[in-house]
């Protein structure tokens, strides 16, 4: 799997992204299980992921994965344009995205929907879009 830096230019990106706090928890299952989780997902519904970025030792309490980690190079190339509108971002859990407060972590998981961006729980299949349906499932 390659970086976003390989990854085709000019359309829609299917992304996956893995986020561990520790280093700990990058040598124990924390990496490979949301690799795993992302990679069954792709498979059962036909996906081919177009890029793999990952954190570690960022926290998503503090935010620094938004700071100085992959997240938030993802975050960028969204508000570039580099990733564009109809691209799919594949995580295990919401949780990966932010273990902020609720407000900060809300406005966070809007900011990329709003871009047209959808968000995939690979652990439980949700797909999460502005269409409305599927943010009734965070309610």
């Amino acid at each position: 799997m390659q970086g976003l830096d390989a990854a085709p230019r000019g359309r829609p990106l299917v992304i996956l992204y893995n986020r561990v706090s520790t280093e700990e928890q990058a040598s124990g299952e924390g990496v490979g299980r949301q690799r795993m989780n992302a990679e069954k997902y792709c498979v059962a519904n036909r996906i081919t992921a177009d890029a793999l970025l990952e954190d570690t030792g960022y926290s998503a309490y503090t935010g620094d994965h938004l700071k100085r980690g992959q997240l938030g190079r993802i975050l960028m190339e969204i508000s570039n344009g580099r990733i564009l509108p109809g691209s799919t971002l594949i995580i295990e859990s919401l949780d990966r995205i932010s273990r902020q407060q609720p407000f900060e972590a809300l406005k966070l998981f809007f900011q990329i929907l709003e871009k047209d961006v959808t968000i995939v729980t690979s652990i439980d299949g949700h797909r999460y879009t502005t269409d409305g349906n599927s943010v009734d499932r965070m309610l």
